[in-house]
């Protein structure tokens, strides 16, 4: 486990590092600096989990066990000013430290002798006697996975709607988060199975508590890793729900296609690489969550692929009117494939004839 401690430490000096050069590409640095400045307290209750014969500390270690989720919460914060342009305020992301801050409440009825032990070699079964250890770390698997789902399905979400609001998806991925987050879900279930295995004398597996722990930390450093390591992201200006639910007008709808169709002409957004869906709305002067929306029900087509008709005219204009080459022309639109930009532009001229 020692080595596990170390392979950790080594994690976390290279966030430090990473942190101090790419802090800039954070909108909120100040909760991610909170958060990486709370990992060491976290680390050296890992680090005292064995050795401590004192109550007073063998509580402490126990209360820490609430950075976990608070690191999480404050990740979240993190996470969503890079996916949402406009977030909402959601106190509720704090109530799993909460829970497992309350569940701590159970060990005013443990004897001191008890909680040193614990700490020193987990407990297997006696679930009647050993019940407010297992329910703590249960607590703490829990929060940790619902964190864990809760900013996944937030990226999840972002991934989704991407054509909606970028014209280019590949380069506002946030796969490393993505991936962050999953190995957090995988960790949180992994350490709620060694609750409830060692609880119910299934297995006995030693000094599990610690191995749980030191899931929970790494996943945490991984979640952090993600988020600092170089990329690019959208904050999306899409209102989710009104897009799925709300019904404008069709006037409404066709005047926001027409200001959007006078800005891609006037400022030439069609050779721009990397538009955004906040960028058009900006300068058409438009709602973006009804430009999203009238492209959707009007032209039956993503803000991606609505775009890509004004790229493709440009592109087909140019061919018919130089000797340019088609490799040059994808170039300028953005395409890495010629063999994507001969098909796509096949099937434009076809609908241009018809």
């Amino acid at each position: 486990m020692s080595y596990a401690l170390f392979l950790l430490a080594v994690c976390y000096i290279l966030i430090v590092a990473l942190y101090k050069r790419n802090a800039s590409q954070l909108v909120k640095p100040t909760e991610y600096a909170f958060a990486v400045g709370l990992w060491p307290l976290l680390f050296l209750t890992m680090w005292l989990n064995a050795s401590t014969e004192s109550t007073v500390l063998s509580v402490m270690i126990y209360l820490a066990y609430t950075l976990i989720p608070v690191i999480l919460a404050l990740q979240y914060k993190v996470v969503i000013a890079q996916i949402v342009k406009h977030p909402v305020r959601n106190s509720k992301i704090w109530l799993p430290a909460i829970a497992v801050g309350l569940s701590c409440i159970s060990l005013l009825v443990v004897p001191p002798d008890a909680l040193i032990g614990w700490l020193q070699h987990s407990p297997s079964s006696g679930l009647s006697v050993n019940w407010p250890f297992y329910l703590i770390h249960l607590l703490l698997g829990f929060a940790v996975l619902m964190l864990g789902v809760v900013i996944a399905e937030h990226v999840q979400r972002y991934h989704y709607y991407l054509s909606d609001q970028v014209v280019d998806p590949g380069e506002y991925r946030i796969k490393k988060i993505k991936h962050g987050y999953g190995f957090v879900v995988a960790c949180a279930l992994c350490s709620i199975v060694l609750v409830i295995v060692s609880a119910f004398g299934v297995l006995t597996i030693p000094n599990w508590s610690l191995l749980s722990s030191t899931l929970t930390a790494a996943a945490v450093l991984v979640a952090m890793l993600g988020a600092i390591l170089p990329h690019q992201s959208s904050p999306s200006p899409i209102d989710y729900f009104l897009l799925e639910n709300k019904n404008p007008s069709r006037a409404v709808l066709q005047q926001a296609l027409d200001k959007a169709h006078d800005a891609i002409i006037k400022h030439k957004l069609y050779k721009k690489f990397g538009l955004t869906l906040a960028e058009l709305a900006e300068l058409a002067k438009v709602d973006p969550t009804i430009l999203a929306k009238a492209t959707r029900e009007i032209n039956q087509q993503k803000f991606r692929r609505y775009l890509y008709e004004y790229r493709l005219d440009y592109a087909k204009k140019v061919l018919l009117r130089s000797d340019t080459k088609i490799a040059d022309v994808a170039n300028k639109l953005g395409l890495n494939s010629k063999k994507f930009l001969n098909e796509v532009l096949v099937e434009h001229l076809r609908n241009f004839k018809s």
